[in-house]
């Protein structure tokens, strides 16, 4: 990838070579301006990738939180329901006891 890169910009500066032999620093200008010009732009692809990836990483948490929560909540309202049938379990098994309490002391 480099070296087509490199190849692009020789092959660039060098087909522009004559337009600049009048001034032997308009070359060295022109590619100074194309080098701000390129570092400019890196900058803002920069930024721009940065906030894009902020913005994932907060929607991605945002997203992981509303799982726990809903999580948590389906295990305690499961928690809350194997209370409710333990507690019939126990009424049941005391109401039970107390029947074969009662035909025992007959």
């Amino acid at each position: 990838m480099k070296r087509m890169q490199w190849l692009v910009l020789t092959l660039a500066l060098a087909g522009g070579a004559p337009a600049y032999a009048d001034d032997p620093y308009e070359h060295e200008k022109k590619w100074a301006e194309w080098a701000r010009e390129d570092a400019k732009r890196h900058d803002e692809w920069v930024r721009e990738s940065r906030k894009a990836e902020a913005e994932y990483w907060r929607e991605r948490d945002k997203a992981e939180a509303e799982y726990w929560r809903e999580r948590d909540k389906d295990e305690r309202e499961a928690y809350r329901e194997w209370l409710k049938d333990r507690a019939e379990h126990d009424r049941e098994a005391m109401k039970a006891l107390r029947e074969y309490e009662r035909d025992w002391d007959d």
